[in-house]
C-alpha cells in the first residue's frame, strides 16, 4: 500500500521496505568494497599481487591498458568473481580507490593515475605491499 501524498516515481529512494534498503545498502557496500584496491597490471607482478591479496581476503579489481595482457587467461581462471577492465585505466574508477598497486612497467604519469594521487589514493607497489605484511625482520 502506498501510503505517500504524492505516489509516483518522483519519489526515488524513497524505500517503503526497509528490508529493500538494507539489501540495497549491503549490495552497494560490497560493490564499493571491491573498488577499494585496484591492482593496475596483468603481467607476472600483477598476477602474484592478486593472489596474495585473495590469500588475505582483500576484495579488488585489475585494470590493464593493454587489450590482452599476458596474464589474462591466468587472472580469468582464477579470480573468476573479480572485475578486470582491460584497453584502458579507467579513471573514474581509480579516483574513488582507496589504495592502487602499481605493477612496476605501468607509467606513473598516466592521467588517471595522477587524478587519483591527486585526490588522496595512494598508490604503491608489489614490494612495498608485501613489505607491510613481512612478519620477520627485511634485511
Amino acid at each position: 500500500m502506498d501510503n505517500y501524498r504524492n505516489p509516483g516515481l518522483g519519489r526515488l529512494g524513497n524505500f517503503e521496505n526497509p528490508v529493500i534498503q538494507m539489501g540495497f545498502a549491503l549490495q552497494q557496500e560490497m560493490i564499493d568494497r571491491s573498488h577499494e584496491t585496484v591492482v593496475i597490471g596483468m603481467g607476472k607482478t600483477g598476477l602474484s599481487v592478486a593472489e596474495f591479496l585473495n590469500s588475505q581476503n582483500v576484495p579488488f579489481v585489475m585494470v590493464d591498458t593493454r587489450i590482452n595482457p599476458p596474464f589474462l587467461d591466468a587472472v580469468k581462471q582464477n579470480f573468476k568473481d573479480i572485475e578486470v577492465y582491460l584497453g584502458s585505466l579507467p579513471s573514474e574508477l581509480l579516483s574513488r580507490a582507496k589504495q592502487l598497486i602499481i605493477s612496476p612497467g605501468v607509467d606513473l604519469k598516466h592521467d588517471a593515475i595522477k587524478k587519483a594521487k591527486a585526490v588522496g589514493v595512494k598508490c604503491l607497489g608489489d614490494i612495498e605491499l608485501f613489505a607491510r605484511h613481512v612478519q620477520t625482520p627485511i634485511v
